[in-house]
């Protein structure tokens, strides 16, 4: 027996009776999927077609470690300075 990919949802979600689901909610996600289909075949085609170059995966990741190193020294300069003013304030 081949289970179609909204039963295959229902089943994950938990749903107990695949078969007896309404029409109206079997429409309504057979809908969602579709548009769903739409979008990200959109998205793959416009990734395909962009005209940038590609950025290699070790330059991104030395570029997001450098921005979250930098994050992180805010954070903890600030954490230290409101510390100092919370404790002058009491």
């Amino acid at each position: 027996m081949r289970v179609g990919l909204l039963d295959q949802i229902r089943l994950l979600r938990g749903a107990a009776d695949i078969r007896g689901a309404d029409s109206p909610e079997r429409m309504c996600d057979a809908r969602q999927a579709a548009q769903y289909g739409v979008w990200l075949l959109s998205e793959i085609t416009a990734a395909i077609g962009d005209p940038r170059p590609s950025i290699a995966n070790n330059e991104v990741k030395q570029h997001f470690a450098k921005k979250r190193a930098a994050l992180r020294k805010l954070l903890a300069t600030g954490r230290r300075r409101s510390g100092r003013a919370r404790a002058t304030t009491t």
